[in-house]
């Protein structure tokens, strides 16, 4: 799975165009989007291919790193309740305290494969 870490920081309110853009952009060229909060995306993103091989995950992008747990869960929530991912599970998120937390975008099964 390719690890595209271009998140950025803030209040989330100040970063709902970035991740509005961000995510439109992305889940167009993919038949699975899944969002998902994080202490760790690398370890993360190695569970997700392990886990859920029907969804083919390809991509994980990075879009928000904050130190506040609830502003990672307001995030995740809101577009959980507001698209379509393939989310299982729908709630508030108790991580252990590390003082950083990611929000993650996870794309899988491209719908545009060039024939060679």
């Amino acid at each position: 799975m390719q690890i595209i870490d271009s998140y950025i920081t803030g209040w989330c309110d100040q970063c709902w165009e970035h991740f509005n853009r961000s995510i439109g952009q992305y889940k167009r060229y993919y038949k699975y989007a899944k969002i998902g909060i994080t202490v760790d995306y690398r370890v993360r993103a190695s569970q997700h291919e392990r886990r859920e091989k029907k969804y083919k995950w390809e991509r994980m992008i990075v879009l928000y790193k904050t130190t506040s747990e609830n502003n990672a869960n307001y995030v995740e929530g809101y577009y959980q309740k507001r698209d379509d991912f393939v989310n299982k599970w729908y709630g508030w998120s108790h991580m252990s305290p590390t003082g950083e937390y990611y929000v993650y975008l996870l794309l899988g099964n491209h719908k545009y494969r060039r024939k060679r």
